[in-house]
């Protein structure tokens, strides 16, 4: 492989994922730099991977992080040139870490009970800048490969990593993301092959229901007169919400606790818990414990 002519292994090259590119960039020096030297693939692999409102906003980020850097630095040789590859891995690696930080917070220990927004508020915040390939490669493909060749755990995502990813997306243009974000939900909800598996309600992650509440200031109304305070409770599947958009929902998540809104709590709706009653033949009184998060 090493004898082959640098334009045949850039084409060789052209047709792999991106996972299996760097992986084998990562082999030899000369596998490297042949892969790190075209840039026009890697600015193709950028434009398929990322929506034209997702890679303005990194080309942004990254030309401002750079003058940053630069103005940090003593001298400005030491900040690296634009760089096609350099975006991507980038953004791979920012969200792979934003999502691996941010699991452990967003685990609910029992379905109905109210998560304050103080809670998860530094987990929401880490996964702003998430791309919807980032929600359906990493969060709502748990068998897929990480970038070091690592394997994404096993087990379902939890559901507020979920809404974290998708308000990160919803919240900056509802419009025109939310036909995708449902695409994606849906493809996660296939399932395994069989029908109980896919009937199976840890593999249907659109059909998970979440309730989220929000306290409001009244607003002003002349001098010294303040309306009253108003509350608006959202509730549906992920999939229903993320179509609908009720009470600007997405707006509301992607803000959190500042300006006109005082308070939020989320509730991830699951079944409810047997009266102690019910084991004595008190009648039906709900079915089904509660059960952790990571096992809906």
């Amino acid at each position: 492989m090493e004898t082959l002519p640098a334009e045949v292994l850039r084409c060789v090259f052209d047709r792999l994922h991106w996972r299996d590119l760097l992986a084998v960039s990562s082999c030899a020096t000369w596998t490297r730099d042949v892969a790190a030297r075209d840039e026009r693939a890697w600015e193709r692999r950028c434009r398929e991977r990322f929506t034209a409102s997702e890679l303005s906003r990194l080309t942004t980020k990254t030309e401002e992080e750079d003058r940053e850097a630069r103005a940090s630095s003593a001298s400005s040789a030491s900040s690296a040139p634009r760089s096609w590859r350099r975006l991507f891995t980038r953004s791979v690696r920012d969200a792979v870490d934003a999502i691996d930080a941010s699991r452990p917070t967003l685990i609910v220990t029992e379905y109905n009970e109210p998560t304050h927004y103080s809670r998860v508020r530094w987990a929401f915040s880490r996964c702003r800048d998430l791309a919807l390939a980032d929600l359906r490669e990493f969060i709502l493909s748990p068998n897929s490969s990480r970038p070091g060749g690592a394997q994404t755990d096993p087990d379902p995502p939890p559901t507020l990593l979920v809404l974290a990813g998708m308000t990160a997306i919803l919240a900056r243009d509802h419009a025109s993301s939310s036909t995708a974000v449902v695409d994606a939900l849906r493809a996660a909800g296939a399932g395994a092959g069989d029908a109980a598996a896919a009937a199976d309600a840890r593999d249907d992650v659109g059909a998970r229901r979440v309730k989220v509440t929000t306290w409001t200031l009244g607003r002003l109304e002349g001098v010294g007169f303040r309306l009253r305070d108003d509350v608006f409770v959202v509730e549906g599947s992920l999939e229903s919400l993320a179509r609908d958009n009720p009470n600007d929902v997405w707006k509301r998540l992607g803000r959190g606790i500042r300006h006109e809104t005082r308070d939020m709590e989320i509730v991830v709706v699951g079944p409810r818990r047997a009266h102690w009653w019910s084991a004595l033949g008190g009648g039906g009184g709900g079915g089904g414990g509660g059960g952790a998060e990571v096992r809906p």
